[in-house]
């Protein structure tokens, strides 16, 4: 599966039980100016229970949207069913608005290879017209053993950024006729071919 490089800074949350530690991890998400999906990574760290079962509800920014199809479970956690060609965990997903409801079970159940690693990498598409940085977040978040003892974890927040240094536009006759367009030397240039120019004090990228 194709992935396109991030530059990652970590929401993090930790709940702490009297007999365990979870905490859900999902990666903040910057993308380039022409990129049109991004890997939202969601992940159980520093986790010391068992885990058999999940489920949650995943909301994203506006626009911002996903298939069933580009939902990875990560395979150094879930138990793989070699005989099927299938992973023994089960997803299901439902949707409402842009809130989706993820449940993740096994049946019979079954607890998961490690405590900690990718519950899930969502391939998500992002469109042109987003710009700057929006929050989204994984609420209502449940965890369950083997033995079906569930323990609620907390909500948790992200952000998917569009890189606005390099965002990509055009650049008119009009604007180079008028001067209002630099190379990075801070020189007017009457012409722009492909690279980076500075217009009206930002930065574009021309193809």
């Amino acid at each position: 599966m194709k992935k396109i490089r991030i530059y990652l800074a970590s929401a993090l949350l930790t709940i702490a039980g009297s007999a365990m530690a979870q905490k859900v991890v999902i990666e903040d998400v910057t993308v380039a100016a022409d990129a049109t999906t991004a890997d939202v990574v969601i992940s159980l760290q520093d986790n010391t229970t068992e885990v058999a079962a999940w489920n949650a509800k995943l909301t994203l920014p506006e626009g911002v949207t996903f298939t069933k199809k580009k939902v990875v479970f990560g395979e150094d956690l879930y138990p793989y069913d070699a005989e099927n060609e299938d992973f023994y965990h089960a997803l299901t997903l439902s949707k409402t608005d842009n809130v989706s409801t993820f449940i993740v079970y096994a049946t019979p159940t079954m607890a998961l290879k490690s405590n900690n690693g990718v519950l899930a990498t969502i391939t998500v598409t992002i469109p042109e017209t987003f710009t700057g940085s929006a929050e989204g977040s994984f609420t209502e978040i449940h965890i369950s053993d083997s033995k079906a003892v569930d323990t609620a974890v907390g909500d948790v927040t992200f952000k998917i950024n569009r890189d606005e240094a390099t965002a990509i536009k055009s650049i008119t006759a009009a604007q180079l006729k008028n001067g209002e367009v630099y190379n990075l030397h801070g020189q007017k240039v009457n012409a722009a071919n492909k690279g980076v120019y500075v217009v009206n004090g930002k930065k574009v990228v021309v193809k």
